[in-house]
């Protein structure tokens, strides 16, 4: 007999044997409640602080001790653990969408999460909207400077008209009137 064939039936006695056995696996139980953050803004200045806490909690089954951790990437590599449901995150300058990683654990018992998304953004000619050359063309109106552009015969401005005091920002975040302008109703205007 070969070493091959050896080999072979060495390794289908043992798929055998391993099908005969019961694999047995414990389901830990769950925390209570629903796991929610505040303090999470969908748009943010680029450098901008959050403190972000658990508005609707997680309790303990039989009233032991609940912990958090943290993490938010692609700033942070690892979960930043704390006893207390609230964290403090300075984003960087980098334009991009970050993600916010909370959960609850306690010993013996499944962990809970939330994940909430952060994008910074930053409006003005060197902002988000890219893609356009826009030249140094600019006027003003109040303290707000609008670039433009000519393609062709016709006239584009990169933003928006927008006025702080009416309207409503998209996704009613002010940072956005900078890069969107604002939304109007009729009667603003009529």
């Amino acid at each position: 007999m070969n070493i091959r064939k050896l080999i072979y039936m060495v390794a289908i006695v043992a798929a055998a044997i391993s099908c005969d056995k019961e694999e047995t696996t414990e389901t830990l139980p769950s925390l209570e409640g629903t796991l929610t953050v505040s303090g999470v803004q969908e748009f943010i200045h680029p450098g901008q602080t959050l403190t972000f806490a658990v508005e609707e909690s997680v309790t303990h089954p039989e009233g032991g001790e609940v912990n958090y951790c943290w993490k938010v990437t692609p700033s942070m590599s690892r979960y930043d653990s704390t006893e207390t449901p609230s964290f403090t995150h300075t984003f960087s300058d980098t334009l991009q969408t970050y993600t916010v990683y909370c959960s609850a654990y306690a010993d013996g018992y499944n962990s809970t999460s939330s994940i909430n998304y952060v994008t910074t953004v930053k409006g003005g000619k060197d902002g988000s909207v890219k893609g356009i050359d826009f030249s140094d063309k600019t006027f003003n109106v109040g303290d707000t400077t609008y670039y433009y552009t000519e393609i062709g015969e016709q006239t584009w401005l990169m933003n928006n008209v927008m006025t702080q005091t009416a309207g409503l920002a998209f996704a009613d975040a002010d940072i956005m009137s900078d890069v969107f302008g604002r939304f109007y109703s009729h009667e603003v205007y009529a």
